[in-house]
């Protein structure tokens, strides 16, 4: 939900999401209390409402790969652009060494992070 707030720039919807005791940390407030935190969103996400912004996060994905049902724990940054309330582009970055290897055993592993698997 809060993300889906945060891409729809919708503050009122964010807030709900923070803990009474929230832990929110910033580089130039410090740490702050919930409704700061409420507030910090509430007056950035106004002035950008239709806006071209960037942002990213980090996520993991853990399940069996299909064709070998090995287990896969991917850690995952994705960098996302935003231009008028659309996603105008997407990039994932992982390590291209470690996936093969989880995904296919000692095959990827030998394949890892060569221009085999690369899609441009």
């Amino acid at each position: 939900m809060f993300y889906s707030a945060f891409k729809n720039q919708d503050a009122e919807s964010m807030a709900p999401c923070y803990h009474d005791d929230i832990i929110f940390k910033n580089p130039i407030f410090g740490l702050v209390k919930v409704e700061h935190a409420k507030n910090i969103w509430r007056r950035l996400l106004s002035s950008q409402k239709g806006k071209y912004f960037k942002g990213n996060t980090k996520w993991k994905a853990r399940y069996n790969f299909g064709k070998t049902g090995r287990p896969v724990h991917n850690k995952t940054v994705a960098n996302f652009e935003i231009d008028a309330d659309k996603i105008i582009k997407h990039t994932d970055y992982f390590n291209l060494h470690t996936w093969p290897k989880q995904a296919h055993g000692i095959k990827g592993l030998l394949i890892g992070g060569t221009s085999f698997l690369r899609k441009n």
